[in-house]
């Protein structure tokens, strides 16, 4: 046997073997940048990656949208709404979102409404859970397919009480101690907030709670220093009437679409408001 040949033969082995190591440590290292660039990219949607619930029919004057992570972005017409989004009107701004299951909410100026849960189940309506949080100025909610199917687990909250619906269009003014609550069609329950009646819960509350109807030509009036809510006769004056219908006659049609931007478009939300 030739000396070479163990030599040669030691020398392939090896070889062999240095080539499976680069080979298993190079396809390691494609795994672990792989990894790491779509972590790296994780951290840029992860604000926005809710499945969209709803879409800005319209939108005039200067409104935001504050969504998890604390980002804030000018409103557009076309934008998505998701769930924990925060809906914010300057003094000029108006904005209405349609949602999945045909529901309208106008946010009218001065207001800040959040979203706090907007579940339609297709397969069965009734299990849906619809959540809002008035914080402060005018909203007015058209009910949708879910809220009609699931009454029951739907609720608008403001500051200092809790709104349940019965299939219904109502209008809400809100601040930290007073709100008032006008229906255009339907009924809604409001009771103010207690042990009975907290503010993390759904649908309407039976405790200390009051039921106004379209047809009862009055209007719900509550504030802070109150046991309960009353009622109030609906004569008012010209002025107190656009306060709280404002976006009453035409929320069902299809909207006008008005295209400006920067100072036009706050000049034009400012001398006439469409809603």
């Amino acid at each position: 046997m030739n000396s070479k040949q163990p030599f040669n033969f030691l020398t392939r082995i090896i070889s062999s073997a240095v080539l499976c190591c680069l080979a298993l440590l190079g396809g390691a290292g494609l795994t672990v940048a792989s990894e790491y660039e779509l972590s790296s990219e994780a951290p840029s949607s992860a604000s926005r990656n809710l499945q969209p619930i709803g879409t800005i029919s319209l939108v005039l004057g200067r409104a935001f949208i504050e969504s998890e992570g604390n980002n804030r972005e000018r409103i557009r017409m076309g934008m998505m709404v998701r769930q924990a989004d925060r809906i914010v009107t300057e003094s000029n701004g108006h904005v209405h979102i349609r949602f999945i299951d045909e529901a309208l909410v106008s946010v009218r100026p001065n207001s800040e409404l959040e979203i706090l849960a907007y579940v339609f189940n297709t397969e069965d309506p009734d299990k849906s859970s619809i959540k809002f949080n008035l914080l402060e100025g005018t909203a007015r909610a058209v009910s949708g397919n879910a809220a009609k199917a699931a009454r029951q687990r739907f609720r608008l909250n403001t500051p200092i009480a809790a709104i349940g619906v019965r299939g219904t269009d109502f209008v809400v003014t809100t601040t930290a101690i007073l709100m008032t609550v006008l229906v255009n069609e339907g009924a809604v329950v409001v009771a103010p907030f207690s042990d009975e009646c907290a503010a993390q819960g759904f649908g309407p509350c039976s405790t200390n709670a009051v039921e106004l109807t379209a047809d009862s030509l009055q209007l719900i009036e509550f504030d802070s220093n109150m046991a309960l809510p009353r009622l109030v006769p609906l004569v008012v004056s010209e002025e107190s009437t656009e306060q709280l219908q404002g976006a009453a006659s035409n929320t069902g049609a299809q909207p006008p679409i008005v295209e400006a931007s920067g100072d036009e478009e706050d000049k034009k939300a400012t001398s006439k408001e469409v809603v």
